[in-house]
């Protein structure tokens, strides 16, 4: 593996690993905890910090910068809208936000995509590229953000496995 590729994963990694707990405590400081019986598919018996986000965009910025690869087009401009959907989801999780400031804010990131030159090139027509990517965007943004508020507990009670 060539060490401009390596060296950013090494360091992600040690920046997780070391940045994991930290991230916790302040979520726990924050009070960015996910309560037990929060909503009907939270089955959760423990209280579990909202702190995935924060470690994700700890390790981005740390080893990105380090390695030098973040500033550069297009990884800049991709990590410029990823800021935006972790501000909005960090909003949300400490005080909780209508589903149209959240759309807003899926679609500001989609601009910031586009405008720095990031798109979905499948149709290769410049309008329908672009709205292509604001769909796509806000498609995946939602899809994960429902999958991310499952709780794995919920779904082994209801008799799903992992395929693997």
């Amino acid at each position: 593996m060539p060490p401009a590729i390596l060296l950013p994963i090494l360091l992600g990694m040690l920046v997780s690993l070391i940045g994991a707990p930290a991230c916790i405590r302040l979520a726990n400081c924050l009070g960015m905890i996910d309560e037990p019986g929060g909503l009907p598919h939270k089955i959760h018996a423990l209280p579990t910090p909202s702190a995935g986000g924060m470690v994700l965009l700890a390790t981005i910025l740390i080893a990105g910068t380090l390695s030098g690869a973040l500033w550069q087009q297009p990884l800049r401009s991709i990590f410029l809208g990823s800021l935006i959907i972790f501000g909005i989801g960090i909003w949300d999780d400490a005080r909780g936000l209508n589903a149209i400031t959240k759309l807003a804010g899926q679609f500001l990131a989609a601009l910031v995509l586009l405008r720095g030159g990031v798109a979905v090139q499948m149709l290769h027509t410049p309008i329908a590229d672009t709205v292509l990517t604001l769909f796509w965007v806000v498609g995946v943004t939602n899809a994960y953000n429902l999958v991310d508020s499952m709780d794995s507990e919920a779904l082994a009670w209801r008799g799903w496995r992992p395929p693997f």
